[in-house]
């Protein structure tokens, strides 16, 4: 465009002046990738000052402007604005997996894995973002991948978290009973039922960890290593407490895990690196030989059966202190006839006329 200003005198007229661009735009809606040269060329040569060239930098839709005057005639100027879009950045693009996984990594099902994108400038390309793939395949870990392009080519990708998808049924089957039932099939006694648990598969997430006592919980010590750590501490359990008034009578159980210990080593050693759910099956496993083989335990019985006498002696200490608290009989005695006294006499000055 150009701005013609009014001739005077003599002079000779500019013509115009006009703006273009190092390069054409980058995609069709007019945006440039990157930096752009504008150029401004004068009809005359000896226009005053010069047609500048400017480099534009700036991100997003500006306007450049240009002047050149007639040196004969400042009032004869023209100048030619050139609007350049620039989009310099990468477009966004973030890989959403639902549902959400458990607290151990895994879904039970289905997983669908969508891509939002966006871009702030030049807007996604024809096509827009990607559509959401669906993974319906049992797998021990895979992630989806997703790209995008905005209007100028510039590229962006974003990948999913893991997914981990187990969608076989653990198993779970009795494994016998202690102990074991009389000839009627009835017990007098508590009764421990055993179980033995599962996941098959080709792709399994594991038993959960909860499901190997929901009441027990590992040593913090690290030394004690992943599989040892569930075999630490006292392995005392009570079994009876009966007090009674000639004595008490406490049994306790006490198994012997030592011969646990070497497996326990090489449990140590050999899943020290892999995943909570394999170290859960070693501490099963484990659990599962102890109950099928079970070492020689030791019972402890303790009776105290002169405890009654304890709560006697207590009874007669207490009825001492209160016979020592309570005022003798004589002590009584002699205070009344004191007290008598004084009263006596203290009528008998009051009676007397003089």
């Amino acid at each position: 465009m150009a701005v013609a200003a009014l001739l005077l005198g003599a002079s000779t007229a500019l013509g115009g002046i006009s703006g273009a661009t190092d390069r054409p735009a980058d995609s069709a809606n007019g945006w440039w990738k990157d930096n752009v040269t504008i150029t401004w060329t004068a009809t005359d040569p000896h226009a005053n000052p010069p047609p500048a060239t400017e480099t534009v930098t700036q991100e997003g839709t500006s306007t450049h402007t240009s002047i050149a005057c007639n040196p004969l005639d400042p009032m004869d100027c023209a100048t030619d604005p050139v609007t350049v879009k620039v989009d310099g950045s990468l477009p966004t693009i973030n890989a959403n997996a639902t549902p959400a996984a458990n607290a151990f990594g895994w879904n039970n099902g289905t997983v669908t894995v969508s891509f939002p994108c966006s871009d702030a400038f030049s807007g996604i390309a024809a096509g827009g973002c990607p559509d959401p793939v669906a993974v319906a395949n049992e797998t021990d870990g895979m992630t989806v991948t997703g790209s995008v392009l905005d209007s100028v080519g510039h590229a962006a990708s974003d990948s999913s978290r893991v997914i981990k998808i187990d969608k076989t049924k653990p198993t779970i089957a009795g494994a016998g009973r202690t102990p074991a039932p009389n000839a009627n099939g009835w017990n007098n006694t508590n009764v421990t039922a055993m179980f033995t648990c599962g996941d098959p598969g080709a792709f399994a997430s594991g038993v959960d960890p909860s499901a190997i006592d929901p009441d027990f919980d590992p040593t913090d010590d690290p030394s004690a290593g992943p599989i040892g750590r569930y075999f630490m501490g006292e392995s005392t359990s009570e079994v009876g407490l009966r007090a009674r008034a000639g004595g008490d009578l406490w049994t306790a159980f006490q198994p012997d895990l030592s011969v646990l210990n070497p497996d326990i080593k090489r449990g140590n050693r050999q899943l020290g690196d892999l995943p909570p759910a394999a170290q859960e099956f070693a501490i099963l496993a484990l659990i599962q030989h102890y109950v099928k083989d079970p070492p020689p335990a030791t019972f402890r019985v303790i009776v105290n059966p002169l405890v009654g006498w304890i709560w006697i002696g207590a009874l007669i200490a207490l009825a001492g202190a209160v016979m020592a608290g309570w005022p003798a009989l004589e002590s009584r005695r002699r205070l009344e006839a004191a007290y008598r006294a004084r009263l006596g006499r203290e009528l008998g000055t009051a009676g007397d006329p003089s």
